[in-house]
């Protein structure tokens, strides 16, 4: 899963984007997180070539400054009220269209948008939105973290089904029904009700 951090820092909320992903970066070191400015086309690039991404921008659609909406983009564009106003050159929803058009948008997309109080020229973020990017962390974290566990849990398995004896069981256990059902044919119709 390639996870895209939009926006531009020296924008004050508009940077939340980037903010995220470094700080998913310093508690998830191995994910594929990239840090993006406000360049649509650097989206379009960092879409190319990946099944799953997870895309965090700003956003400015009159909710409450903080508010974290998420969206299927993979479904369908993009509602055009939540990304109306865009400080990028190509905006995110234009950028995912048009990787759409091109065949190059995965087939896992989901887009984070965070509304965002203060565009103005200047760096950090406002408390609401700084808030609610520290909780979106925590959450994206737990996600992207879940995956990763599944791969070494199952890395840690036996690299056949005959090492595990998984096979012999099966056998065995089959054996003991076929035998059991030629004792007693009553068994036959409750071993076939549990299925």
């Amino acid at each position: 899963m390639r996870v895209l951090g939009i926006g531009n820092r020296l924008r004050r909320d508009d940077g939340v984007g980037p903010w995220v992903a470094e700080a998913l970066r310093g508690r998830l070191p191995q994910a594929d997180l990239r840090v993006l400015g406000d360049d649509g086309f650097a989206l379009l690039e960092a879409l190319a070539g990946t099944d799953a991404a997870l895309v965090i921008d700003a956003v400015q659609s009159g909710a409450a400054p903080g508010t974290v909406r998420h969206f299927d983009a993979a479904a369908g564009p993009l509602p055009a009220a939540v990304l109306r106003c865009s400080t990028h050159l190509l905006g995110v929803a234009e950028a995912l269209e048009l990787a759409r058009a091109l065949g190059d948008l995965p087939r896992q997309l989901t887009v984070y948008g965070i509304e965002g109080a203060d565009f103005s020229t200047g760096e950090g973020l406002s408390p609401a939105v700084a808030a609610a990017a520290a909780e979106l962390v925590d959450e994206l974290a737990t996600l992207l973290e879940r995956p990763q566990r599944q791969v070494d849990a199952v890395e840690k398995l036996p690299k056949t089904a005959d090492q595990a004896g998984i096979i012999d069981s099966r056998k065995r256990t089959q054996r003991e029904v076929d035998g059991a059902l030629q004792t007693d044919p009553h068994k036959h119709e409750a071993a076939a009700g549990g299925f």
